[in-house]
Parts: C-alpha cells; sequence; structure tokens
C-alpha cells in the first residue's frame, strides 16, 4: 500500500480503520515514506498494527518522515506483541528516532 496526499492525516486514519478490518493477516507490506508522519500518527498505527497477531512478515517503510523517540517506542512496543512474527523490515530513515529531546531546558 503507497500513499501520498495532500491529507495524510485523514488518509492514515482511514488506513488504521481497514488494518482493523484485516486482522487475519500474515503478510503486510507499508510504503508510507515522505508523508510528514508525526508520532501520532506512528501510535495510531503501531495501536492497529499491534492487533494483527497472525502476522508472520511485517515491511513499513516510514523514510523521511517526522518520527521521533516518542513514535519509535510506540512502534517497538506494538511489535512486541507480534509473537508469529519471523520477518520485518523497518525503515525509519531520516527520522528523529533515537534522539530524545529535553524541553523544559
Amino acid at each position: 500500500m503507497r500513499l501520498k496526499s495532500n491529507d495524510f492525516q485523514w488518509q492514515l486514519s482511514v488506513v488504521a480503520g481497514a488494518l482493523h478490518t484485516l486482522q487475519q493477516l500474515i503478510h503486510l507490506s507499508l510504503d508510507l515514506n515522505k508523508n510528514n508522519i508525526s508520532d501520532k500518527g506512528c501510535k495510531a498505527l503501531a495501536g492497529e498494527v499491534s492487533k494483527m497477531f497472525q502476522l508472520t512478515t511485517l515491511s513499513v517503510n516510514l523514510d523521511h518522515n517526522s518520527v521521533d523517540a516518542e513514535g519509535g517506542k510506540a512502534l517497538g512496543d506494538g511489535l512486541c506483541k507480534l509473537l508469529q512474527l519471523t520477518t520485518l523490515s523497518l525503515n525509519l530513515f531520516k527520522n528523529s528516532v533515537g534522539v530524545e529531546r529535553d524541553f523544559a531546558s
């Protein structure tokens, strides 16, 4: 699945809703690069993917988005629930995952 649109937040909510109905899938590939996905979008995606307990193969391309440490943690927490997963490809190139920010200073 590949998405491109100026109204991506709406499309991401549609995708999350669709994933909710596809919980019996065993293979899933999502190409979401260059869509300005934030931590909020990443959390929504992780929440739905984490319910797809039958997945054995997952490929998610989040290249060139706006995912920070919070979104990366949500993805990791969601992926830990996929106990049948044997193959994972996760592209977070050109994001800020792993960069902790201290806004109090």
